[in-house]
């Protein structure tokens, strides 16, 4: 509840099958304020063997996902994506940064999903608060 997953170091951390609820509505220092924060990310060093599946993350204020420190279409160095729902506020699309030629690009999700990454994820509008209570419950049982 009010913050996401964030990966700082390490490596082969898997995170499946969880639900992260108003991942962005932590203002904090140390919060993520999105569904996956990658941070540092270096081949052989950190950040190397990331897996991001299965998740359910509920968005309340941003349409941002993730942010990916190492993210270049030229060099693509992200966790592994799939499979995610990810629920974003009415009227907003979701947005992915990561550099494209050079540039620092908001990517839709169709475009993010031709680099290879998220297969099978979808973005929706952010549910009520009891549809989100009941995820919850469910999850638990």
């Amino acid at each position: 509840m009010y913050g996401g997953k964030k990966n700082y170091l390490g490596h082969s951390k898997i995170d499946h099958h969880e639900i992260y609820v108003y991942a962005d509505a932590s203002k904090g220092e140390f919060g993520s304020n999105v569904c996956l924060g990658d941070y540092a990310p270096q081949r052989g060093s950190s950040g190397w063997n990331e897996v991001f599946i299965n998740n359910t993350c509920i968005l309340y204020n941003d349409s941002i996902p993730y942010l990916i420190g190492a993210c270049d279409t030229a060099d693509l160095f992200v966790p592994y994506l799939a499979d995610n729902k990810i629920y974003i506020p009415s009227g907003m699309n979701a947005v992915f940064p990561c550099i494209v030629n050079g540039t620092l690009t908001k990517l839709s999700l169709k475009q993010w999903q031709s680099y290879g990454l998220d297969r099978n994820t979808i973005v929706q509008v952010t549910p009520d608060v009891q549809t989100i209570i009941k995820w919850g419950r469910d999850m638990l049982q």
